[in-house]
């Protein structure tokens, strides 16, 4: 439960970084793979979840200055420090930054920026989207069609599940596997890189993107849903970036993207 929602190391901002370690009767530790910080979890019964910090790991993120009310500043951290949890994720959020990083498997197009790479993760698409699923018929017509946008590659098909949805109209939509592989962001667009499958999205044609815990990210993309399910990693975490690079498409393209609150 909790590195789903502190997806990134509120000490030394190290992403995907955090461990639960479930203790039965006693409360559970939490720990962080990168600088062995650890944290005691304590639920307090019609309030909230509470991390008391018992170990300050390499000390690399014990400058760091929690929010309080009212204080602007925040308070120096310490060993022994107990806080919610919505106190040490609004600590995290506030390390979040969108920094350039480098994958040697994603190829970037000129001026392009990539800010985040998926470890394994499996996508899920509408039956009838014609850029996984064309129909018989349509086949050479897509083909033909060069201008078409998101490029996208068939792939095989594998039994059919439902797609989970914020709309209304989508909520019965039936959807298939496309397959495993990556999925990245960057500037410009998400781009999904399969053994099966490769296809770009836009974020100029990204209508939404939102965290449902139990089916994914779901991602509404020309009005049709597309959903990543993430095997090692939050989706929070790619919420949070998708909600970072939104006003920089807006500002360039006039086109707003809504996402889940982060």
């Amino acid at each position: 439960m909790i590195p789903t929602l502190l997806w990134r190391c509120p000490l030394c901002a190290t992403d995907d970084a955090l461990a639960q370690v479930v203790r039965p009767l006693r409360g559970d530790l939490v720990r962080c793979r990168a600088c062995r910080a650890e944290w005691r979890l304590r639920r307090v019964s019609g309030d909230d979840f509470y991390l008391k910090l018992t170990r300050g790991g390499d000390g690399r993120g014990m400058a760091l200055r929690l929010p309080t009310g009212g204080d602007r500043q925040g308070a120096p951290l310490h060993v022994g420090d107990e806080h919610s949890v919505a106190t040490w994720y609004a600590a995290m959020k506030a390390t979040v930054r969108l920094t350039p990083i480098h994958d040697p498997a994603f190829v970037l197009l000129p001026g392009e920026t990539l800010f985040l790479a998926s470890g394994p993760t499996e996508l899920q698409a509408e039956e009838t989207d014609p850029r996984f699923f064309p129909a018989p018929d349509s086949v050479a017509a897509n083909r033909a069609d060069k201008q078409a946008e998101p490029v996208c590659h068939r792939v095989t098909v594998s039994p059919r599940h439902r797609i989970a949805a914020g709309r209304a109209d989508k909520r019965e939509v039936q959807g298939r596997s496309v397959g495993g592989g990556r999925l990245f962001l960057t500037d410009r667009r998400l781009a999904w890189q399969g053994a099966a499958a490769a296809c770009d999205f836009p974020l100029a044609r990204l209508n939404s993107a939102y965290a449902l815990l139990a089916d994914g990210l779901v991602l509404m993309i020309e009005m049709r849903l597309v959903t990543v399910r993430f095997l090692q990693e939050s989706l929070l975490k790619w919420v949070t970036f998708i909600g970072l690079v939104a006003p920089q498409v807006e500002a360039a393209t006039g086109h707003r993207i809504a996402t889940s609150h982060f």
